[in-house]
């Protein structure tokens, strides 16, 4: 998970909706590290971090797409109801 798909995971986590997560983005980035801080105790890094090692606990899905088997964190998009993926990591059964 690269770092701004984990400050994206965050502003979903934290409840911020675009104008407010853009402008923490564009004057001050560690405002978003500190309410991470707050509510959750990680930062963006450690989040990120902490996703990539939680995927696997996450039942597998098959993309639509590619027809690929993946373990992933999905969201409806409320405006077309479809869904996007969040963060993901190729399925290994185990």
């Amino acid at each position: 998970m690269d770092y701004w798909e984990a400050q994206k995971l965050a502003q979903l986590l934290l409840g911020l909706n675009d104008e407010q997560f853009n402008l923490i983005i564009n004057t001050n980035e560690s405002d978003l590290d500190g309410l991470l801080k707050k509510k959750f105790n990680v930062n963006v890094k450690e989040l990120g971090t902490l996703t990539l090692a939680l995927l696997p606990l996450v039942p597998p899905i098959n993309t639509s797409i590619n027809n690929r088997k993946i373990h992933a964190l999905i969201k409806k998009n409320t405006n077309n109801n479809n869904f996007y993926i969040l963060a993901e990591i190729p399925y290994q059964p185990q």
